[in-house]
């Protein structure tokens, strides 16, 4: 999983035109705000070890709260 440090990480074309000196400084700055989480075992399919609650659908009804989102916060990660 990739996660981003202190802001979420926009493509730069989104904001700047293609190949600008914005869009390219951006780039860079996403570039160096990436953190992977990773996992040593292999999950099964649909799940992440070290998120048990992950699409977790408490009520049955197809409505999970427990999805991972834009702006979503990670928080006592060693």
């Amino acid at each position: 999983m990739m996660l981003s440090h202190e802001a979420p990480l926009l493509k730069p074309t989104q904001l700047h035109a293609a190949e600008s000196d914005a869009a390219v400084e951006l780039a860079k700055d996403n570039a160096a705000n990436r953190v992977y989480l990773e996992s040593d075992g292999k999950a099964p399919n649909g799940q992440i070890p070290y998120y048990p609650d992950f699409a977790k659908d408490a009520d049955q009804d197809g409505s999970s709260e427990q999805h991972i989102r834009l702006g979503s916060r990670v928080e006592g990660l060693q």
